[in-house]
């Protein structure tokens, strides 16, 4: 059973589209509408609007568009039922199960159950810390680090017990069974293959840090152990490693969570920066000095999810990986994620400090500051590394462009101009050199896969556009002409789908309330596009400009039926049939002087 579209509407209508969208994506006024960078496709000028008082969202250059549903499917891969059920429960909207397919409740109860034993565990894990006194000496090694116990209740750190079956025990009194925590990667099978020997917990011994998604929902925990513990004999910390994250779930893929975000997005959009580190504790030391624009990536490379990210809040970003030489590569594999999403990276090395949580402890905010202001690009500092390695020989020259080529070919083609420009200098070879290297294809490359035929959607004529725009924006002046003019429908078009959309709003129908009646997708796209367009025409000139529109599209009609009674004229045998013959003589004559009458108009 579909969900009653009445109840769909409510939602629609509570939730606040552009505090939705603003989580993901930095907006502007410009009007009577919001602007950013689009989320779904690289773009330099702000393209992508919300138009709040038509619910919708549409990004005038990669053609993405839709409602607050439309949103999160997306942007977050949900399905539709998710994308409801998630906005139902943030409008107080009660959906019922009956209305949902069984694989969609089953899906969404699997996932809402784990995001609730993530939040279980994060509660039992910040009790154990701030209360327990088995939990003090993880307190104390955190202020010994400098935290203070609002950052640490900021971030809701916590510890998990030397134990077993600490955490276990908590959740089997809370209601959940071992099979659900093994699920949500806190609990592992002794065995996979000999169930009957139970579940012991992931976590042990240490210093938990809940990771949070863009919502601000747990959905997994890095965890470092507590040498103050894991220093005993005891066999429950053979082994250890220092740091511990939680394994891929159903709620959690770690290539597309940045840690801190949540926290962090208010900051980026205020200051158009992001600051990328690879630590928990680099962020968390960086928030508390006032670097809230921080962000980490959890335990992994920087990939194209996590890029996708930050493209729609900032386009500035500065890389601050550990100073040592991993970090350093860490920092030029980062380049080529940051230069395909049209980011600004830059690259900073921090002096006498392994990391900035280190730096910030031993000098403070202000010296971090200031070092912040001598950020370098990050090319640049790849460029360097490379000039070094191959040195400055004729062929160690070469040989440097061709492992930056690739990198180079990346970028526009202003910006590549720019770039290669940068490595003539620093090379002092010519650009015109640099240019012929860069553009060589390397020997035994293949030949690029042919781009697969795309199936066109329906796109409407400009004449049927402007009318579904006139009666979206201005439904009551224009409506009551055309009911007036009183139209062929088959003049309007002969696309049923169109037809129905028209008819539905000359009922006054709203246009999330047509699109969510018709299945095209090519014709929700026209019409959503037709919404985000607020300042198309005044409503001085609508009543004139949808009669226009009309006097095209009945031009066109007339085109049509002529073609075909000219046709049948040709095909006619006046001998045979002398009065079908002159019949379409005379209504051939009819349509001209139709068009005639119709072109006058047009005249005036």
């Amino acid at each position: 059973m579909a969900i009653p579209r009445e109840v769909i509407e409510t939602i629609r209508e509570r939730v606040d589209l552009v505090q939705l969208i603003g989580q993901s994506v930095t907006l502007q006024r410009k009007g009577s509408s919001m602007v950013g960078l689009c989320p779904f496709h690289q773009e330099k000028t702000p393209s992508f609007n919300v138009v709040s008082h038509k619910n919708i969202f549409h990004c005038f250059g990669c053609g993405a568009t839709g409602d607050a549903f439309k949103f999160l499917e997306m942007s977050r891969g949900l399905s539709f039922y998710e994308a409801v059920k998630e906005l139902a429960d943030q409008a107080g909207v009660e959906i019922e199960d009956k209305q949902v397919t069984e694989a969609e409740r089953q899906r969404f109860k699997r996932r809402a159950t784990l995001y609730d034993v993530c939040k279980e565990a994060s509660r039992f894990f910040h009790s154990k810390l701030m209360v327990s006194p088995e939990g003090r000496p993880a307190l104390d090694y955190l202020l010994g680090r400098g935290m203070t116990e609002e950052t640490i209740r900021a971030f809701q750190l916590g510890f998990a017990p030397a134990q077993w079956d600490g955490l276990q025990t908590h959740l089997h009194k809370a209601g959940y069974t071992p099979e659900l925590g093994v699920q949500a990667g806190l609990l592992k099978q002794r065995s996979e293959h000999d169930r009957s020997r139970g579940s012991y917990d992931v976590f042990r011994g240490r210093v938990m840090i809940p990771i949070v998604d863009a919502r601000g929902k747990v959905v997994a925990f890095g965890g470092r152990v507590l040498e103050a513990i894991a220093g005993t004999s005891d066999a429950i910390f053979a082994d250890a490693p220092k740091y511990l994250n939680s394994p891929e779930t159903d709620i959690y893929k770690k290539s597309s969570v940045l840690y801190g975000l949540s926290q962090a997005r208010l900051s980026v959009q205020n200051k158009d920066r992001m600051l990328v580190v690879e630590g928990y504790f680099d962020v968390i030391s960086l928030h508390q000095a006032g670097f809230e624009e921080s962000v980490a990536t959890c335990g992994t490379a920087l990939t194209e999810q996590h890029a996708k990210l930050i493209r729609p809040l900032t386009r500035n970003v500065v890389a601050l990986f550990d100073a040592d030489e991993a970090g350093q590569r860490a920092a030029e594999r980062s380049l080529p994620v940051f230069i395909k999403a049209g980011l600004e990276p830059y690259r900073l090395v921090i002096p006498e400090a392994k990391d900035p949580d280190e730096y910030i402890q031993a000098r403070g905010a202000d010296a971090f500051s200031a070092e912040l202001t001598r950020s370098r690009p990050l090319f640049d500092l790849t460029l360097e590394r490379a000039r070094r390695r191959h040195g400055s020989s004729p062929q160690g020259k070469q040989k440097t462009v061709e492992e930056l080529a690739p990198l180079i070919r990346l970028y526009e083609s202003a910006a590549q101009q720019a770039v290669m420009a940068r490595v003539s200098s620093v090379l002092g070879t010519p650009e015109r050199v640099i240019g012929a290297w860069v553009g060589r294809v390397r020997v035994g490359q293949r030949p690029a896969d042919p781009i697969p035929p795309v199936r066109r959607k329906w796109r409407g004529t400009k004449a049927l556009n402007q009318l579904f725009w006139l009666l979206i924006h201005h439904n009551e002046l224009v409506a009551p002409e055309i009911i007036n003019a009183d139209p062929d429908p088959d003049m309007i078009t002969d696309y049923p789908p169109a037809k129905q959309a028209f008819a539905l709003l000359m009922d006054g129908r709203s246009l999330t309330e047509v699109t969510d009646l018709i299945q095209d997708e090519g014709l929700k796209a026209v019409l959503f596009k037709a919404g985000g367009m607020d300042t198309l025409i005044s409503a001085d000139n609508a009543v004139n400009a949808a009669m226009q529109a009309l006097d095209t599209l009945e031009l066109r009609y007339l085109d049509h039926k002529m073609q075909g009674v000219s046709e049948a004229i040709a095909a006619c045998n006046i001998s045979d049939d002398e009065s079908s013959y002159f019949s379409l003589l005379q209504t051939k004559q009819a349509l001209q002087k139709r068009k005639d009458a119709i072109r006058q108009r047009f005249a005036r």
